[in-house]
């Protein structure tokens, strides 16, 4: 199945389509800046479940509003657990610093490159750094390192 996301100023549309292009269902939520990535993650399981669909039921992801830098820093945002997996299984700690440096690489790459501010894509582009700063955040605190919000 196929997981749709439309995300717009004023609402976020998901809908999960089947192997056959069919919609099975589809949700609107409200655009909220406040809310966190943990929130909207809260949202959907509590929709997948009340619909009777597992995660494990997804096999394609669809994001049109990201150009493929985008799709792209999102992936390697998304990681940071695999990265964490494989540095303790492997007992190889420097992968989570690799990682992390990797990642800020990643992202100011895409700043320099994108017009952020002001732009038709700033509410998706905020909503993709807050992913990013999410896991280097997380990161930063695994290793020991407090990161400052405000310089």
């Amino acid at each position: 199945m196929l997981l749709a996301f439309d995300v717009g100023n004023t609402n976020i549309v998901v809908g999960i389509f089947d192997d056959y292009g069919e919609l099975r269902t589809s949700w609107r939520l409200k655009t909220d800046t406040g809310k966190s990535a943990d929130e909207y993650g809260m949202v959907f399981d509590q929709l997948f479940n009340y619909e009777g669909f597992s995660y494990e039921d997804i096999n394609d992801v669809s994001l049109d509003a990201l150009e493929e830098d985008g799709v792209n820093l999102l992936f390697n945002a998304l990681l940071l657990n695999e990265v964490l997996e494989d540095a303790f299984s492997s007992r190889q700690m420097q992968k989570v610093t690799d990682y992390l440096k990797f990642l800020s690489s990643l992202f100011h790459k895409f700043y320099n490159e994108h017009k952020v501010v002001g732009s038709e894509n700033e509410d998706i582009y905020l909503k993709l750094f807050a992913v990013v700063k999410r896991s280097i955040h997380k990161g930063l605190e695994l290793i020991g390192i407090e990161a400052k919000e405000v310089m």
